[in-house]
């Protein structure tokens, strides 16, 4: 009887050998049928079951073979990487523990130890064992790239260098290996040596797809969309479940306003993998770009839940338009900061012995005619040049526009390091021993914050760009205004915060408004009330605009006048409007203009600006009210939702500031239907800029200087 079923598990096992899975299963089922506790039928079961990616019914049949052989090695191997497989990392530590006892020179057992470790984020202790590979055969390449792959997910791409180039001397045609060095490479901005890695490595293996997916990222960080689409295409054809080339491919297009294209790609990488870092957030941030909200309420719910359970799925600034929540937004940024740049080492920079001038830096991928530059010029061109050392860090795309030639003209030095490494920027700050480095960017577009993780200077801010905290604990200082950041929100922000005299923004100047302007020079009715805002596309949502469309309905004789931020945007707000009963001449959009004084035009004709809630208008806040023109906004708890408030407290408007839905639908209400209220508002904003305006710019850089100067003397 034994022999027979020797016989037939033999049978079974040549059939596994030949990878003929569903007969040898068939001869094992019936084994096992008489023999239940037959090991090697049991044990073979589970390995056939994980081929086929059944891992829930391998689990079954490892754990029984298991409880006939507790001390093999090769089964508890076999079980932790099934567990692995399921991402049960946790439960397979411990099977990997005891593979690793009975056979600790196990170079599989070790590894996949290891990338147990790694699943977790837990990068010291799979270097750990990553390096016990390496020590048993210094010539086992997947150990050096295990380690180089691990130091990648550090945001060690500087260290990681070795590790490949260690593994490209014992094989110099492992096209594995020049596929990581050149990610590493590409990292670091050194693109020209990083796109020969990537060619080495597809001449090697001319199947290998993430080395195009790797090669059409460098097209893509370039700008070079067209290229990049070519490898991103190639790459999906060898592997058509990339999540890293369907998310890849999706972001190329996101760029090129191809949002239609995108939002399929999205979804189609969501489908297989629901948690991929930032995916969920790029599919939602996408779909609010052209005003489209369907699943908008269950995409929130996943995404809150994510977050809280600390899973990295959103960028930090994805979110603010989504949640007036601060303490959900530092939960987000401190998981999102410590995965993508944590920090590299302690600052020891000692703070520079200030004898002649305090060097301040400021950092900025939109030293362009960008708002954030728009309100900076009016400090860089009044800052103390006998007391204080101006530097311009631009890291953003050269555009040699006025503004630019503006700034390059208003500080002490302009610097262009747009094609250094974070790194490199950072110990260019160091030779220049700036004093206080402050970041204009943060989480927005051309972010560099890997440059502060890297310590550009002693004391570290973050200031005006970003409206929220940072969640890193490098930046030593968040520049607000008591508005913005009441003193009981404090604990939601990872930086100390510190407070400006009033506003934390510089006031803009004053619009003047050319001559014998009507509404009629923009398509406009001159006999209708015109509510407007200008505020972009992804800060709009179904429950603001609910509150305007009763507020159009009540008043039949207005419109509403929107930016078309491009045609699909458009396209859904009309239907969204005119699905809840809005006539289509009731809603106005105002295309995109070449030059930003023709825009600015448009809010002296406008009569009342409405706010966006909970990511409020800022510059556009200060847009409308540089033209006379009252802005009615809702605040919240966050930060995005309070600038307005800040603005219009600070001119003395607090009438214009709501707290719920309620008072901003009656404030609506009331300055559409009382002109005298309307006209003793304009009122109020035009006696404000009847003051020097250029004494307030004077004055409000002098404050910021004195809280440099106070922060260096603490």
């Amino acid at each position: 009887m034994i022999s027979k079923i020797n016989s037939q598990f033999q049978k079974a096992l040549n059939l596994f050998n030949s990878k003929d899975f569903d007969k040898s299963k068939n001869i094992l089922k019936n084994i096992l049928a008489s023999h239940p506790e037959h090991f090697n039928s049991i044990q073979t079961m589970g390995i056939i079951l994980s081929l086929q990616k059944q891992f829930n019914d391998a689990e079954v049949f490892f754990k029984k073979a298991l409880t006939l052989k507790p001390n093999d090695a090769n089964l508890n191997f076999n079980l932790a990487k099934c567990l692995s497989d399921q991402k049960k990392e946790k439960e397979a530590l411990h099977y990997h523990e005891i593979a690793n006892r009975l056979s600790p020179s196990n170079l599989n057992i070790l590894t996949n130890y290891g990338k147990s470790f790694f699943n977790l984020n837990d990068f010291v202790n799979a270097i750990k064992f990553f390096q016990k590979t390496i020590n048993i055969n210094n010539s086992f390449i997947e150990g050096w790239i295990n380690i180089g792959v691990t130091l990648q997910a550090m945001n060690e791409n500087d260290k990681s260098i070795q590790f490949f180039e260690n593994a490209l001397k014992i094989d110099k045609n492992n096209f594995i290996a020049w596929n990581y060095l050149g990610v590493s490479l590409m990292r670091l901005k050194k693109f020209e040596v990083a796109h020969k890695c990537f060619s080495n490595s597809i001449n090697l293996n001319s199947n290998f797809s993430e080395s195009f997916l790797n090669k059409g990222l460098i097209y893509f960080l370039l700008g070079d969309y067209q290229n990049a689409d070519i490898n991103f295409d190639k790459g999906l054809s060898l592997d058509p479940n990339s999540v890293f080339g369907l998310h890849s491919k999706a972001n190329s297009l996101n760029a090129q306003k191809k949002y239609l294209e995108a939002i399929k790609y999205y979804e189609n990488a969501l489908k297989i993998d629901l948690y991929r870092p930032l995916l969920l957030s790029n599919l939602i941030h996408t779909k609010m770009l052209i005003n489209d909200w369907h699943d908008l309420l269950e995409y929130k719910k996943i995404l809150k839940s994510n977050i809280v359970s600390g899973k990295i799925v959103s960028t930090p600034f994805s979110i603010l338009s989504l949640f007036d929540d601060p303490k959900l937004h530092q939960q987000n940024a401190l998981k999102y900061m410590n995965s993508q740049y944590p920090i590299k080492n302690p600052n020891n920079i000692k703070n520079n012995k200030v004898t002649d001038k305090i060097k301040i830096a400021y950092f900025s991928g939109d030293f362009h005619d960008h708002p954030v530059s728009q309100l900076m010029i009016n400090v860089f061109e009044r800052h103390n040049n006998f007391k204080f050392e101006v530097y311009a860090f631009s890291y953003g795309p050269k555009k040699n526009d006025n503004m630019r030639k503006k700034i390059q003209s208003s500080v002490y030095k302009f610097l262009d390091v747009e094609n250094l490494s974070d790194l490199e920027i950072s110990n260019l700050s160091k030779n220049l021993k700036i004093d206080i480095a402050v970041d204009l960017t943060g989480h927005t577009n051309n972010s560099r914050i890997g440059i502060f993780s890297n310590f550009c200077a002693p004391i570290q801010i973050s200031y005006l760009g970003y409206p929220s905290t940072t969640g890193s604990n490098y930046f030593d200082y968040l520049l607000s205004d008591n508005v913005i950041i009441p003193e009981e929100q404090k604990e939601n922000y990872t930086e100390k915060i510190v407070y400006f005299k009033d506003c934390y923004l510089p006031i803009k100047n004053k619009i003047t408004k050319k001559e014998n302007l009507k509404k009629s020079d923009f398509g406009l009715d001159d006999d209708k009330f015109v509510y407007c805002c200008f505020n972009n596309s992804y800060k709009l949502l179904p429950n603001t605009l609910n509150i305007w469309i009763q507020i159009l309905k009540r008043n039949q004789n207005s419109l509403l006048w929107l930016s078309e931020i491009n045609p699909i945007n458009r396209k859904n707000l009309q239907n969204f409007f005119y699905h809840n009963g809005i006539n289509e001449k009731q809603l106005v959009f105002a295309k995109r203009v070449e030059k930003i004084e023709d825009h600015l035009m448009r809010y002296h004709v406008a009569d009342l600006f409405l706010d966006t809630f909970p990511y409020n208008g800022h510059v556009t806040t200060l847009d409308a009210l540089s033209a006379f023109l009252p802005v009615i906004t809702k605040t919240g708890k966050s930060y995005a939702s309070r600038a307005s408030a800040s603005i219009l407290k600070f001119m003395s408007l607090d009438y214009l500031i709501t707290r719920n839905e309620d008072e901003y639908l009656e404030k609506i209400n009331i300055l559409s239907n009382d002109p005298n209220k309307l006209f003793e508002i304009k009122g109020k904003i035009s006696s404000f800029y009847s003051k020097n305006i250029d004494e307030m710019h004077h004055l409000f850089t002098r404050d910021l200087e004195s809280i440099y100067e106070n922060i260096l003397n603490k």
